[in-house]
């Protein structure tokens, strides 16, 4: 149980892990669980203590232990620190100390879940709020507020289910949501500063550093790990398939395929014709039914587990993936900079996020109180670094709560990387107009690929089943750039 998960306290009082023999770091005692990697370095007056894996593009060949020893080494104060960090990898926790600060943080999208506790008695960090408390002992402290949300019979279970806010489900936990940093010493959460790269002077330099970027992660992975990686009929897929290029051979690619009768989905057809023209390690898999004492396990993970058709990828995972150096490569992160929302210049109101989040039916007093206190604590950050406040929703609502908890599913049978999970990426990729990023054309990510791997644009892009279905998807990608057009048609009682 609790497979890739990791627990720090400051009270080592507990029985319940007495197989695991806790690491110190100052004042804090950390419990890893199987598979998961540590590693520690100091240099003079600053230390820093990672839990999970870090990737440095830019120096492909570099361990953990190489990286981490870098940044001890050239980051002494805590804005070297931020800077150096925005340009890594990898899915990880980074305690940092030196003289004067002492903190965590997590890497781009918190993709490693980064839930915590801090009072006067004691200070908790954890991936798993099972794994909390299965130490302590609790029962689960859940408010009526969010019992209510989690009891909507239909919105909440549409959603799947879709979390929003800085609050776990257990009212003792927060959750540290991405761009943020927890103060150990002063025990409050603080906004890290984004150092964005330099030098970008149009479009083609940005594709130059981001498909560097990318390549330059690959290029790390497969000297540590063997890889699987998903591709279907859609860009992120395709987008990091054509960064892999080089290292195709060293890849299994695969497609899920949940259909018994032909004719077959987009994203199999699309993704087999690929294979052959690429000549890709590919396979089609077609995942056996959930079994009982599989789906009992996974439920152990959760307080509330969703229970989704993809729980049978994760039951596949284990049976033919269980080697703990193989890691699955996910397009997870990579939707940050297309405009999800959408964009505009107007100011952006709690109603049109409540729109947004997928709970404006009920109006659920939950969700709107956590978009309420987020939008009041975005706003000035967005406009301090010029990012819109509905890409930093997908950021860090989106992809802090939905994304990380996809990522922290797969852990109880593989580990995941997402090569797009990377600050410096992304703050480089929102220098390009939202025209050029956003639907139905996604005008600059194909620029991207023409540039990275051509032969990659030789099948279609998420195709459609027939004519009508082309014109009615292309008319709600248009509608979709216009978050108030959107939200208007929404109020007239026209869309959905």
């Amino acid at each position: 149980m609790f497979r890739n998960q990791y627990l720090v306290v400051t009270d080592k009082i507990h029985s319940n892990f007495q197989e695991i023999d806790p690491t110190y770091f100052h004042g804090l005692y950390i419990y890893v669980q199987s598979y998961t990697n540590t590693s520690v370095a100091k240099h003079l007056e600053t230390e820093l203590f990672l839990i999970g894996y870090i990737i440095d593009p830019q120096h492909p060949g570099y361990s953990n232990e190489e990286i981490i020893n870098d940044i001890v080494q050239n980051c002494p104060t805590e804005k070297l620190f931020f800077q150096k960090i925005q340009i890594l990898s990898g899915r990880y926790v980074l305690i940092y100390k030196n003289r004067t600060f002492f903190i965590v943080t997590g890497d781009a999208c918190n993709l490693r879940q980064i839930y915590f506790e801090v009072s006067n008695n004691r200070t908790v960090l954890t991936s798993s709020v099972k794994m909390f408390l299965t130490y302590y002992e609790y029962e689960p402290k859940i408010s009526q507020l969010k019992k209510d949300f989690i009891n909507e019979p239909i919105i909440y279970k549409e959603r799947e289910p879709a979390w929003y806010g800085n609050k776990s489900i257990d009212d003792r936990l927060y959750k540290l949501l991405p761009n943020h940093y927890l103060d150990l010493s002063k025990k409050v959460v603080k906004r890290i500063p984004l150092y964005s790269p330099t030098g970008f002077l149009n479009e083609d330099d940005i594709i130059d550093f981001v498909s560097m970027m990318l390549k330059g992660t690959f290029a790390s992975l497969v000297k540590r790990h063997k890889l699987i990686q998903g591709l279907t009929a859609g860009l992120d897929t395709r987008i990091l398939l054509a960064a892999a290029k080089e290292f195709k051979n060293d890849i299994q690619f695969y497609v899920f395929n949940h259909n018994d009768l032909p004719p077959d989905p987009p994203n199999v057809w699309v993704s087999q014709r690929l294979a052959q023209k690429l000549k890709l390690n590919y396979k089609v898999i077609k995942p056996d039914e959930v079994r009982p004492e599989f789906l009992q396990e996974y439920v152990k993970e959760h307080i509330v587990p969703r229970i989704l058709p993809k729980i049978s990828h994760l039951q596949y995972f284990k049976e033919h993936y269980s080697d703990p150096n193989i890691i699955n490569v996910s397009g997870n992160a990579s939707a940050m900079s297309k405009c999800h929302y959408g964009y505009t210049n107007q100011k952006i109101s709690l109603e049109m996020l409540l729109f947004f989040s997928g709970y404006h039916v009920s109006k659920n007093p939950f969700v709107k109180q956590e978009l309420e206190e987020w939008l009041t604590d975005v706003s000035p950050y967005a406009e301090e670094y010029g990012i819109s406040v509905l890409d930093l929703f997908y950021w860090e609502q989106r992809q802090g709560n939905w994304g990380a908890l996809q990522s922290f599913e797969k852990d109880l049978v593989i580990e995941e990387v997402c090569p797009f999970n990377n600050t410096s990426i992304h703050t480089s990729l929102l220098q390009v107009k939202p025209s050029r990023r956003a639907s139905p054309n996604y005008v600059f990510f194909r620029k991207l690929l023409q540039s990275l791997e051509p032969e990659t644009l030789s099948e279609p892009i998420n195709p459609y089943n027939n004519k009508l279905q082309g014109v009615v998807k292309k008319l709600r990608g248009i509608i979709k750039r216009h978050p108030y057009l959107k939200y208007s048609m929404y109020q007239l009682g026209n869309f959905r």
